[in-house]
Parts: structure tokens; sequence; C-alpha cells
């Protein structure tokens, strides 16, 4: 299934279009939907949005590098784009959110545990 999504809603879309800047900030906010399980920003749930995507990039490291370096999303990128929406659906659950970041950070130390353990048994 394709991700589509639109800006339409969003005030003075055009601009977040015509910058090359704000269209890479779109289009990493747009894939971010994903991992935050949120469908579309408003202004009632911009404020979980960016929680969201603050916890996926701490967990997975920024979407964006700007000259080699970390570029993350900001409160002012997320506020900027209300009206955002994407055909990711349902919605996750805050709790649901929660436990998928959880669950991904368990699998990966485990599997680090694991070839921690095989690099020992190999070396001996």
């Amino acid at each position: 299934m394709s991700l589509n999504w639109s800006i339409k809603d969003v005030k003075d879309a055009q601009e977040l279009i015509d910058s090359k800047e704000e269209a890479a900030i779109t289009e990493a906010i747009v894939w971010t939907t994903l991992s935050v399980g949120l469908q579309k920003i408003t202004e009632k749930n911009a404020r979980e949005f960016f929680a969201r995507v603050r916890m996926v990039e701490r967990v997975f490291g920024t979407m964006l590098k700007a000259d080699g370096e970390d570029f993350p999303i900001t409160p002012e990128h997320i506020e900027r784009r209300i009206g955002l929406t994407t055909n990711v659906f349902p919605d996750k659950t805050q709790a649901q959110f929660a436990k998928s970041l959880v669950e991904h950070e368990l699998t990966k130390n485990r599997e680090a545990f694991d070839e921690a353990l095989a690099k020992k048994e190999v070396s001996v």
C-alpha cells in the first residue's frame, strides 16, 4: 500500500513546496507519520505528534541531516504543517505507540545479547 499525503489544508502550503528545505522537512514528517502512528497533524494533536516524533528520533535517529549533522524536527516544523494528512490508519493510541517502541528496543537488545555471546563462543 502506498503512503498518500496532502497539504491542501495547510496554511500557505505552496511555501512548503517551493522551498527545497521546507519540502524536505515535509517529506520527512510525512514518512514519520508511519512511525508515530498518527495520520494527520491538527491543532488538537500537534503537541502529541511532536512528542512522538521526538521519541522516534531518540530511538531511531533523526530523519534529516544537514551538512552531515543531525537535523531534528522541531515544534515549529510540526506547527507549520497543521493540516497535513496521510492515509496512515488507524491512529495508534499512546499506549500502542509506546508499546511498539519498547518492543523494538527489547528485540534489538536481545539480538545484541545473542550476538555478544556468539562472538564470545567464536573467540574461545
